[in-house]
């Protein structure tokens, strides 16, 4: 969970592309964001201090950092 209060989770598998899943509790609206690593299975989601969320890849050996930009003008 982020400071404002969203949910963030991957959904993610052998027949899904890789997706970055924000929820809003207040709207109850989901929005969802390709996550453009590919081939690989995110095992591990971490947010730091700075609102960052770290993604840990595994199958391809990548980590990503997605900057959040605006969080609360999103659904």
């Amino acid at each position: 969970m982020t400071a404002d209060g969203a949910v963030w989770y991957v959904e993610t598998g052998d027949d899904t592309k890789n997706v970055l899943v924000r929820f809003n509790p207040e709207t109850k609206k989901f929005k969802t964001w390709p996550i453009p690593g590919g081939g690989g299975t995110v095992r591990n989601m971490e947010i730091d201090k700075n609102g960052d969320i770290w993604l840990a890849e595994s199958g391809v050996g990548k980590i990503a950092r997605v900057t959040i930009k605006n969080a609360t003008s999103t659904q």
